[in-house]
């Protein structure tokens, strides 16, 4: 797959599996982009969610608010969501850059 990639002068996933298997090919690479990353969110999702619920437990908050199942849906609300519907990432390079250095 490299080698056709860098023969036809595409340097894109899905880009090179159409060039090397058709549509199909490029449907099924388009699908387990979609997975790994699915994945990958879920349990950054679940770790957030678990970690802050114990946060305010400790804080002493005892209600429903502070229960793991309510964070996780208050996080991806106010957080992933947001992340989500952004087209393009191009312009959070320099806060990135920011936050890898702190």
């Amino acid at each position: 797959m490299l080698y056709i990639g860098i023969s036809a002068g595409i340097y894109d996933y899905s880009a090179v599996a159409k060039h090397a298997f058709g549509k199909p090919g490029e449907q099924i690479v388009d699908v387990a982009i979609i997975l790994g990353a699915l994945g990958s969110l879920v349990g950054y999702i679940l770790v957030i969610g678990s970690i802050l619920a114990q946060l305010l437990h400790s804080w002493g908050c005892s209600s429903v608010v502070c229960e793991t199942d309510f964070v996780i849906v208050v996080a991806v609300g106010l957080f992933i969501t947001p992340l989500c519907l952004f087209r393009h990432f191009g312009h959070l390079g320099e806060r990135y850059f920011v936050c890898v250095l702190v």
